[in-house]
């Protein structure tokens, strides 16, 4: 009798030592399950997260896509005009050229005149004197105004390729800045699960 009840005894303790044993399993299930349900969840916000980036970033791109249309298109149309420019200041040069032709025909006619009076001779000279002035008066202010636009198409020229450039630098930074913090906020969580 002693013995049976020595044996009851410890079969007793053992089954106290196995139901606490079936309990902390069942806790730790639980515990696992509910981490395991967390983490769920986290990753779900985590995906919508992604997703509503993945949306801004395009929304983005598309934009930026759109301003380099746009700076492109002004860009030929400044090309444009600077051109149309040029060929007008080319027009105008040729238009002087063909006065100062005008007016060396006319002195020519002068010097033939100079023969019969002299007098009439020194007057066409004088009248000469003052054409070829205008003309090369006009052809200096033609040469000018041409530098003048030349520069002033070389500035606009150089502005909208640094203001296109300075906007193209703002965008790509913005985006390679979201791209980084997607990759610094992501990668080590993948890398984890």
């Amino acid at each position: 009798m002693a013995m049976l009840s020595k044996q009851l005894e410890t079969s007793e303790s053992e089954k106290s030592e196995y139901i606490k044993r079936y309990e902390d399993a069942i806790n730790d299930k639980k515990q696992l399950t509910d981490e395991y349900m967390n983490r769920i969840t986290d990753l779900r916000a985590s995906c919508r997260l992604l997703d509503e980036r993945y949306y801004s970033l395009s929304k983005t791109l598309d934009s930026t896509k759109q301003e380099s249309m746009d700076w492109k298109r002004k860009y030929e149309q400044v090309l444009s005009r600077h051109k149309s420019e040029e060929d007008q200041a080319s027009s105008e040069i040729a238009a002087l050229k063909s006065h100062s032709s005008a007016a060396e025909a006319r002195l020519a006619a002068a010097r033939e005149q100079s023969q019969s009076a002299q007098e009439e001779a020194e007057e066409w000279k004088r009248k000469y004197d003052i054409a070829v002035r205008e003309a090369k008066a006009a052809l200096e202010k033609a040469a000018i105004v041409q530098e003048y636009t030349n520069k002033q198409s070389q500035l606009r020229e150089d502005a909208l390729r640094e203001e296109f450039s300075s906007t193209l630098a703002e965008k790509v930074g913005s985006l390679i800045f979201l791209l980084c913090t997607f990759a610094n906020c992501w990668l080590p969580r993948i890398a984890v699960a």
